[in-house]
């Protein structure tokens, strides 16, 4: 165990002899170790690599750096310092006090000259430096920009190829500017919608004053497909032409002087406004494709005038045969409009160079004479407005005649029913037109209109004047008619003057009235529509109703009535008969009313004089049969022909006379029905008749009872025709006697019958043989005598033959069972 121990300690001391003599024996290495305690060690052997520079490239004042990435030996990151001619490079590369992982910078601000870099990688507190690397700077960094046109003087809208330098402040091309640069150009003015551009390197256009794409080769710039950089520019002008990538630029500009491309059009001042037949100059100027002056456009040219018109009266305007132009502008004169025209054109052609003026007024002279203008179909008593205009020599509207003007108007005639034509008193005109309101015409014609004022005159067209809207019907008075017999009306629409309103045509829905409908329910009868013709129409109607009455004809605010005539009744078709009381007591009078109806429940007045009826419908009860008086007043039965004698229809009770008077005994509702052997009532006139007073009471043996024990006694009662009566009747009880106790019997206070009869509840006392007698007044009724046992025996009863009697003397006793009433209960 010693001598393993000695092994392991003496191994261990071999090692650290080892990475002593190692790291003694590098000057690029360090070793990294650490101690351990309990008198043991341990520790590892590497090297931190130096890193490479793979290239150095200058620039305009820039050097552009990158380096290999060197391994960590152990855990860790490697990080990386630069340093320019043995001192630290520009903030845009990692230093030494703040080193970095990145592998490539670029070092700014860096002069003209050799220079020497290196880099060092870090890792802990190891180094490792590169090799020197040697770079010479040509230039300085891009100062400005050098813009250089192919042509300082182009024409507008022509292509100019550009040349871009940048140079740094000596004015060197720095040839490292170079790739695809974001410039914006400025410093030339937009010509109407085209404004000024520069190709990008796709060979878009792209306008001033937006960036766009431009490529470089060693500071250069040169127009081509692939580069871009042609400009185009449209005003004439002399521009300063700007260019900048927003870091440098080429100062105040490049100075270019544009000039006007040909001509393309002119451009017309817009006179201010003419009169009719007055001349005046107008200017023009020759203009190019992007609205610069043509000035190259001379001399005397034939130019081509249109846009205004020839008068209303047909007179055509007057132009210059040529006009003479000077450095692109010359005056066409003299030129005559004579047409007047709020907003006229002139434009001038000379090939395919033309133009236009804005519009301008040319201006009529003073009025000469009146248009009328035809107000059109017109309808009598409508207001309308008739425009009239004052015209000059050349036919223009004579819009210096204003104001307030007396107008004397003529041509239509008074209408039929005399009213005059209305027209206003005066015409106010503005701009030489006026509105003549309100006219009124009256008379349906075809006329034209005048107006007049002094030696102004003018007639319209000719118009027609209709009747207006139909305001009323006329409806002729039909003769008497039958109700249910359809007759014929001849309607006629009418305008408030009287005429006839033509105009009224077609199928109308009409609404009638006045006819009310029949009693038995029946509405006149009147068409869906009516179909008028020039206003006329024929309307078919039946009526159900009788009596006088007038018609109306309505639609809408359209109406019209007839005066009043008279619909008779149709013949009887059938018998009403009503009663003075439709519930009535058994024997009372009762008064009828008996009536002759048509189909329409109409009173069928043709029905007079003495008619044979025949009654039926009630019951007979006993003795007595249901009578109606005649018209002699004497009782007939019913089943028995019975004269009644009628006046327009109706046959009725009347003073000093019995006529028609029924008298009904059973208690019932019956249907009294009436017949002349034609016609009838139908099914009756329902009467109910209620039984009289109470006339007779019959009592019923209520069989054997027992003391005590309630029973029903059956009572009933009779009116003196026999008819059952009911409903609640006051009765007395007489008859049976008191109990020995004294106990009285019971009855009740009131018996209700129904259908004649009623139960009393009855309860005797008293162990007896009896009757019983029910009374309401004088009016009574007794029963057939019946008994009354006791109850059962509630207690006995002791009597002593002696009731004093002598101690040891013998006294008979008698023993009887009573019931609870003092009853012998015999059946002890």
């Amino acid at each position: 165990m010693r001598t393993a121990l000695t092994n392991l300690v003496t191994r261990r001391r071999t090692l650290v002899l080892v990475l002593i003599a190692a790291l003694a024996a590098s000057t690029a290495a360090w070793a990294y170790w650490a101690a351990k305690s309990s008198g043991s060690a341990s520790g590892r052997v590497g090297s931190l690599t130096a890193p490479r520079i793979g290239s150095a490239t200058p620039g305009g004042g820039t050097v552009t750096l990158d380096w290999s990435a060197v391994a960590a030996p152990g855990a860790g990151t490697v990080s990386y310092y630069v340093r320019r001619d043995g001192s630290a490079a520009s903030s845009s590369c990692p230093s030494a006090a703040t080193p970095g992982t990145a592998t490539s910078c670029t070092d700014t601000g860096v002069s003209t000259g050799s220079h020497n870099y290196t880099v060092t990688a870090v890792w802990h507190s190891w180094t490792a430096v590169s090799s020197t690397a040697g770079v010479q700077v040509l230039t300085g960094a891009a100062t400005h920009l050098v813009l250089t046109p192919a042509t300082t003087s182009p024409i507008a809208g022509a292509g100019d190829n550009l040349t871009i330098t940048a140079r740094d402040a000596s004015n060197n091309t720095v040839t490292s500017y170079s790739g695809t640069k974001s410039l914006t150009f400025s410093g030339a003015s937009v010509a109407g919608s085209s404004h000024p551009f520069v190709t990008a390197n796709n060979g878009t256009a792209i306008a001033f004053g937006s960036s766009e794409p431009i490529s470089f080769s060693s500071g250069v710039a040169t127009a081509s497909a692939q580069s871009g950089g042609t400009m185009t520019l449209y005003k004439a002008e002399t521009a300063s032409i700007k260019v900048g990538d927003g870091t440098i630029d080429n100062g105040s500009g490049t100075s270019v002087t544009v000039s006007a491309a040909g001509a393309e059009s002119f451009a017309l001042a817009t006179p201010s406004t003419q009169t009719a037949g007055t001349a005046f100059s107008e200017s023009l100027t020759a203009k190019d494709a992007y609205g610069n002056t043509a000035t190259s456009y001379v001399g005397k040219q034939t130019i081509a005038f249109s846009g205004p018109t020839s008068s209303p009266s047909g007179k055509a305007p007057s132009y210059p045969a040529s006009v003479t132009f000077t450095a692109g502008v010359g005056t066409a004169s003299p030129i005559t409009l004579y047409d007047a025209d709020e907003s006229t054109t002139l434009s001038a052609t000379q090939g395919s160079v033309s133009g236009s003026t804005a519009g301008f007024a040319v201006s009529a002279t003073t009025a000469s004479s009146f248009a009328v203008a035809s107000p059109g179909a017109q309808s009598a008593g409508s207001a309308f407005s008739a425009t009239i205009t004052a015209r000059d020599a050349y036919g223009n509207t004579a819009t210096s005649y204003v104001g307030k003007q007396t107008i004397a108007f003529s041509g239509p005639t008074s209408s039929p029913s005399g009213k005059a034509p209305s027209y206003p008193a005066s015409v106010t005109f503005t701009a030489g037109v006026g509105t003549a309101s309100p006219i009124t015409l009256y008379d349906a014609q075809t006329t034209p209109l005048t107006a007049t004022q002094s030696a102004l005159s003018g007639t319209s067209p000719s118009f027609t004047v209709a009747a207006s809207s139909a305001s009323s019907f006329t409806v002729p008075t039909p003769s008497s008619q039958t109700a249910g017999t359809a007759f014929n009306v001849t309607l006629t629409a009418k305008d408030v003057y009287g005429n006839a309103a033509s105009s009224y045509e077609g199928a109308k829905t009409i609404v009638f009235s006045g006819p009310t409908t029949s009693p038995g329910g029946k509405a006149p009868a009147y068409p869906v529509s009516v179909t008028f013709s020039a206003g006329t129409a024929t309307a078919q109607i039946a009526i159900y109703d009788a009596g006088s009455m007038s018609l109306t004809a309505t639609q809408g605010s359209v109406t019209g009535s007839s005066a009043s005539f008279n619909v008779s009744a149709a013949s009887a078709a059938s018998l009403s008969l009503t009663a003075a009381d439709e519930t009535l007591g058994a024997g009372a009078s009762d008064n009828l009313t008996i009536a002759a109806l048509d189909t329409y429940g109409n009173t069928a007045t043709s029905y007079t004089g003495t008619r044979t009826l025949t009654f039926g419908g009630a019951s007979t009860i006993g003795v007595n049969h249901p009578t109606v008086s005649n018209s002699f007043g004497s009782a007939i039965n019913f089943g028995s022909s019975t004269s009644i004698t009628f006046s327009s229809g109706e046959a009725s009770v009347q003073s000093g006379s019995r006529n028609g008077s029924m008298k009904l005994y059973a208690a019932e509702t019956a249907k009294v029905t009436v017949s002349d052997g034609s016609i009838n009532n139908g099914s009756g006139l329902a009467v109910t008749v209620s039984s009289g007073a109470l006339s007779t009471i019959s009592v019923t043996n209520p069989g054997t009872q027992t003391a005590g024990t309630s029973f029903n006694l059956t009572v009933t009662g009779k009116d003196t025709f026999g008819n059952s009566v009911s409903g609640p009747q006051a009765l007395t009880f007489s008859g049976p006697a008191s109990a020995p106790d004294g106990t009285t019997p019971s009855y009740p206070a009131s018996v209700t019958l129904t259908g004649g009869e009623g139960k009393a509840q009855v309860t005797l006392s008293d162990a007896q043989t009896t009757t019983i007698t029910v009374a309401q007044g004088s009016i009574k009724g007794t029963s057939s005598s019946f008994t009354v046992n006791p109850a059962s025996a509630a207690e006995l009863s002791l009597a002593a033959a002696d009731e004093t009697p002598t101690a040891g003397v013998s006294d008979n006793l008698t023993i009887t069972a009573i019931d609870q009433f003092g009853n012998t209960a015999t059946a002890y």
